[in-house]
């Protein structure tokens, strides 16, 4: 029997184990030019571990000495999503040499996508290099990166958990 885990911190090991069905995988996908494309899921060393989507309405609510309630509504409002991950320091490799880090893979992907590359003249309605797509089961939800964080979970190991944050469109 290999022993897959022995005494080497940091060291990332791929275990391929085909035919498994990984269970709330989310993907996200970047918009380009010629389409879309996948940079951030598909990289060596990232696990995405967590999705949260948060979305409501514009509203207000006005009390009646009556005892009525009216309701005034402006729309939706954009949302929320954020994308929970862990990232190694290492590249697991799968035979391919000098291929990045999850943290360089993060890191890259953060500094090409985030909103803050958008020029003036770029549409906030219409797709670009900017927006993103997160693909949770058949939605898509376009949105725009605008925020990460990285936190080394544990230090002996070097794993890195991260977060991106992403502001997402009205649906409807």
């Amino acid at each position: 029997m290999p022993q897959l885990f022995q005494s080497q911190p940091g060291q990332v090991v791929v275990v391929d184990i085909p035919d498994v069905n990984v269970a709330g995988l989310a993907n996200l996908v970047v918009q380009t030019s010629g389409g879309y494309s996948t940079p951030l899921v598909r990289s060596n060393g990232l696990i995405i571990t967590g999705l949260a989507n948060a979305q409501q309405d514009n509203s207000q609510y006005r009390h009646s000495l009556d005892r009525k309630i009216y309701v005034y509504s402006f729309g939706s409002d954009i949302g929320d999503i954020q994308m929970h991950g862990y990232a190694f320091w290492q590249s697991c490799g799968n035979g391919v040499e000098n291929a990045p880090s999850g943290i360089d893979s993060l890191i890259e992907f953060y500094n090409n996508y985030r909103v803050g590359n958008m020029t003036n003249s770029t549409s906030s309605t219409t797709g670009n290099q900017f927006s993103v797509q997160v693909q949770m089961s058949q939605q898509n939800i376009t949105g725009f990166l605008y925020g990460m964080q990285m936190e080394v979970s544990n230090a002996e190991t070097l794993l890195t958990s991260f977060v991106l944050h992403i502001k997402t469109m009205p649906s409807g």
